[in-house]
């Protein structure tokens, strides 16, 4: 069985049966890539990049990083080698929405 059946089969009883019983952090994952492989409103990075909405996703990316910067939520290092001792690095990771109507839904 391969990775790609299996997460047919995943998607497909969460389809069938919802989340309930399922381990949350499973649940979040099954529900981001159920949202990734079907919402036209959730773009790919590569979508969303190259898509007829790339200029706002741009700004939006730069408004957030701004915004980070501004309230000093990170450190830029280097590598994980440079990472001073009891610190960890978090991976990064960008998540688009098309927002369709003015409350931002």
């Amino acid at each position: 069985m391969t990775i790609d059946t299996c997460i047919v089969a995943l998607l497909t009883s969460v389809n069938t049966l919802g989340l309930d019983g399922i381990h949350p952090a499973i649940a979040q994952f099954l529900a981001a890539l159920k949202a990734s492989k079907k919402d036209p409103d959730s773009p790919s990075f590569h979508e969303a990049m190259t898509g007829p909405y790339q200029e706002e996703f741009w700004e939006a990316m730069h408004v957030k990083v701004s915004e980070s910067e501004n309230h000093q939520c990170w450190d830029v290092v280097a590598s994980t080698t440079n990472v001073p001792e009891g610190a960890k690095v978090l991976p990064v990771m960008w998540v688009f929405k098309i927002k369709l109507f003015p409350d931002g839904r």
